[in-house]
C-alpha cells in the first residue's frame, strides 16, 4: 500500500488539475515535455532526484531538432548561462563514455570545450562560458546548476490517465521523499521510486541449498528470492555479488518459467533481463528457476531448481 500510495503523490506534483503537467512545455513534433528548474540550483544527482520525482527525467537529446528546442527553452527562462544546466549525461562510471540516465550512448556532439582532456568533471551542463553560443560542457557533479527535466512523449497522457484513478493524499512532501531516497542510498540500499519501498540484498553464503530452500531462509530473513525490475536495480545488485568474494559462485534470484515464459515471485512478468548469451534455452518446457553465475561475468542462466546455490534475498527495509 505504501509503495502505491507514493506513486500517487509523485502524479500528485506533477499534475494539480490534470489537465497539464504543471510548468512543462510540450513539443508538438516530438510529444516530449520540459521543464526547467530554475527555482533552486542543485548537484547533478540532486538535479535527477527532483526530476525523478516528477516522473521525469534529467533530459537526454537525442537529435538536433531537440538541441535547438531546449535550447530555446533554457533561453526563455532566463536564468544566468554563466550558473549553468543540468543535462542528464555522465561519464562517472567509465570516463570518456558519456551516456543518458537510461545508460544510452551520448550520440550527438554539441560539446564546446574538448571533454577528452578533462577526467575529473564527470555530469553534463549547458553553458556559454561568457558568450552568447549556448553548448555543452563538463562539469563536477557536485557543482549546483540548473536543471532540464524531460518527459518522453506518450509517458504524459498515461500519468495524467492514472491520476484520474486516485486523487488519494498521504501527506508525503517532496522533502521527505527525497530524504528517504537519499537516505536509502547512502546506506548502500535500492530505493524503487516505483513502489516507493527502500530494499537492502543479502547473499546467504552458508550453505548451497536448492531454490526452495533458498526461498524458505529468505522468507526467515523478513524478505524473499531478489526479483529484479530494472537495469538501476541489477546495478546495484550485480555490485553486491561482485563484492561478495570468491566463495560466491552462483545465486538464485527469485524467478522461475520456462517455454519462453518467466516471472517473479510477486506474480509479475521478468521484463528487465540479462541472460547469459544463448539463454533462456527455447526448447526446454519444464520450470527452471534463474541463478546468475560468477563464471558468466553474473549473467543470468536458466537451471533446474533442484540444483544447489546460495540464496539472495531482497529485504525491505526502512530508509
Amino acid at each position: 500500500m505504501r509503495g502505491i500510495l507514493s506513486f500517487i503523490v509523485v502524479l500528485g506534483a506533477l499534475f494539480d488539475t490534470g489537465h497539464c503537467a504543471t510548468g512543462y512545455t510540450v513539443d508538438p513534433t516530438t510529444g516530449n515535455s520540459y521543464k526547467v528548474l530554475k527555482d533552486l540550483r542543485r548537484t547533478w544527482n540532486y538535479a535527477k532526484l527532483k526530476c525523478e520525482f516528477e516522473g521525469a527525467e534529467l533530459a537526454s537529446i537525442r537529435t538536433s531538432q531537440e538541441w535547438e528546442f531546449v535550447k530555446g527553452l533554457i533561453q526563455l527562462s532566463r536564468v544566468s548561462y554563466s550558473s549553468g544546466v543540468w543535462l542528464g549525461g555522465t561519464d562517472e562510471r567509465s570516463e570518456l563514455s558519456w551516456v543518458w540516465t537510461d545508460k544510452s550512448p551520448v550520440i550527438w556532439n554539441y560539446w564546446i570545450k574538448d571533454v577528452t582532456k578533462d577526467t575529473t568533471r564527470n555530469c553534463m551542463t549547458v553553458w556559454s562560458a561568457g558568450t552568447w553560443k549556448l553548448g555543452w560542457y563538463s562539469s563536477y557533479c557536485t557543482d549546483k546548476r540548473y536543471a532540464v527535466c524531460k518527459i518522453p512523449g506518450g509517458l504524459l497522457d498515461e500519468l495524467k490517465n492514472l491520476k484520474k484513478l486516485s486523487e488519494l493524499s498521504i501527506g508525503m512532501t517532496l522533502e521527505e521523499y527525497e530524504a528517504e531516497k537519499i537516505q536509502c542510498s547512502a546506506k548502500g540500499d535500492f530505493f524503487d521510486i516505483n513502489t516507493g519501498y527502500c530494499y537492502k540484498y543479502k547473499v546467504l553464503n552458508n550453505k548451497y541449498v536448492t531454490w526452495d530452500v533458498a526461498r524458505t531462509q529468505c522468507n526467515t530473513e523478513g524478505g524473499d528470492l531478489a526479483s529484479i525490475k530494472s537495469r538501476q536495480e541489477w546495478d546495484v545488485v550485480k555490485g553486491i555479488l561482485q563484492r561478495s568474494g570468491g566463495g560466491v559462485v552462483s545465486v538464485w534470484l527469485g524467478g522461475r518459467g520456462g517455454d519462453g515464459t518467466w516471472g517473479w515471485l510477486d506474480g509479475s512478468p521478468v521484463t528487465f533481463s540479462d541472460w547469459n548469451p544463448g539463454r533462456p534455452y527455447s526448447s526446454k518446457t519444464d520450470l527452471y528457476c534463474i541463478g546468475p553465475s560468477k563464471s558468466k561475468g553474473w549473467r543470468w542462466m536458466d537451471a533446474d531448481c533442484e540444483e544447489i546455490s546460495y540464496g539472495l534475498c531482497k529485504i525491505p527495509v526502512e530508509a
